[in-house]
């Protein structure tokens, strides 16, 4: 503080110009590291919501294939069951025990 008196007003002026200077300048940074994050911000929370949404398409596409595979397995079972199926009434088809 001694040698900042005795210098006089101009290293005064000058010591604060350089210091709104350097204010100024980390203000600036500041604020656009504060635009860049929101930035990212905002691209990254774009990318997870595509990303759900293409996640979710996708189970639903194969819930579809699914259930049609599914039913297709049900229609095949249903038409062995009918092809395999004795073509002999059920009351022929009875077996009745004989007394000994």
């Amino acid at each position: 503080m001694i040698k900042t008196r005795q210098q006089g007003k101009r290293t005064i002026k000058t010591t604060v110009r350089n210091a709104e200077k350097t204010m100024k300048t980390a203000d600036k940074g500041t604020v656009k590291a504060t635009e860049k994050g929101v930035k990212t911000a905002k691209a990254t929370s774009k990318t997870a919501i595509k990303t759900t949404e293409q996640t979710a398409k996708a189970a639903q596409k194969t819930a579809k294939v699914s259930a049609k595979a599914a039913q297709k397995a049900a229609q095949t079972a249903k038409a062995t069951a009918k092809a395999t199926a004795h073509p002999i009434p059920l009351s022929v088809r009875r077996w009745k025990p004989t007394r000994r």
